[in-house]
């Protein structure tokens, strides 16, 4: 089945030459390569003057990854979405073998390869299961941890990973696609979520293979210099744990991440950390600014909340990590 290939560009010229090498280079697939260009600086432009074959659309970097995903996939002409960021490079049957595995089980939605580091000495993605624990400062549901595993053959998995997952077009639609107010961090967490929600499943394939130089975007400047990347990111991925948790939890369970910001800027004043807890004031103040628009969600999907409340999520058995690799 063809598939469309979006990708996010900023200042990436230092990676975009292998990645569409690369992706080019697959093998029995079809491909739309599509770059959302966030405004670079660097030789990006020059770089994909050269691959003609490239759709470039352009979308400002301050919107964040997923903004610029949602605006290339209204040009994506396939019903096999794959998302990637720019400092990634495919093994050959990479996107293949990802694309097999929609027929391995019903309502397969979305599915991710493993994600190694660029040079290919470790893995640094393998998709996420949950474990109980007491008190999780970095879910929305605080009695759940992420646990991270090797994953040995293709499985379900809770959800997948922004970075690098493709995506039916009708299970993207279905969930409402990306949400766009998520600068970076959660994005894939919250659609994996609503495509649970919606009763798609997820899955890893670890012979699929891509590299990636994590981090590689952190230090890059936005607003004409006056902060960067990771900054922003900090902030945001705040917001977006207590966003995720309002927009979906029920009963009780929405003020679990409320309480988790608080903890984490009294602990930073505790600690006298005053550069972190003037970001974790920073996150408090973008997530109330965010909270029309999440009640405004929250009301829309109240039936999918009622049926299936987000907190099940991270309690389903299915990811639960003492499950896994049981498919």
């Amino acid at each position: 089945m063809p598939i469309s290939v979006i990708i996010s560009n900023f200042n990436g010229a230092r990676w975009l030459p292998r990645l569409l090498e690369t992706l080019k280079a697959q093998r029995d697939v079809t491909l739309e390569l599509i770059v959302v260009e966030r405004n670079s600086k660097d030789e990006s432009l020059a770089i994909l003057a050269e691959h003609p074959d490239v759709r470039v659309v352009n979308e400002p970097p301050e919107s964040g990854l997923v903004a610029g995903y949602a605006v290339g996939a209204r040009y994506a002409k396939h019903e096999l979405l794959f998302f990637c960021n720019e400092d990634m490079a495919f093994e050959p049957d990479c996107l293949r073998l990802v694309e097999l595995q929609f027929a391995v089980e019903p309502r397969v939605g979305a599915v991710m390869p493993v994600q190694k580091s660029y040079d290919g000495t470790r893995i640094v993605q393998a998709g996420t299961w949950f474990a109980p624990t007491r008190w999780y400062r970095a879910n929305p549901h605080p009695r759940r941890a992420s646990v991270f595993r090797e994953v040995r053959e293709p499985e379900p998995i809770s959800g997948i990973n922004a970075g690098a997952c493709m995506i039916t077009r009708e299970a993207y639609d279905d969930a409402g696609g990306w949400d766009t107010t998520f600068f970076l961090d959660y994005e894939d967490m919250d659609l994996s979520l609503r495509l649970w929600q919606r009763g798609w499943r997820c899955r890893i394939e670890p012979r699929a293979i891509v590299y990636h130089a994590v981090g590689a975007s952190n230090t890059q400047p936005l607003n004409g210099g006056r902060t960067t990347v990771g900054a922003k990111r900090y902030v945001a991925a705040l917001s977006n744990q207590v966003t995720i948790a309002i927009k979906s939890f029920t009963g009780a369970a929405p003020l679990f991440a409320p309480v988790l910001l608080v903890d984490r800027l009294v602990r930073d004043v505790v600690q006298r950390r005053w550069q972190d807890a003037g970001l974790d004031l920073d996150a408090m103040l973008l997530t109330l600014r965010r909270m029309p628009e999440i009640m405004r969600y929250r009301q829309q999907y109240r039936t999918q909340n009622a049926t299936r409340p987000g907190q099940g999520f991270f309690c389903d058995p299915r990811f639960d990590v003492a499950n896994s690799g049981r498919s």
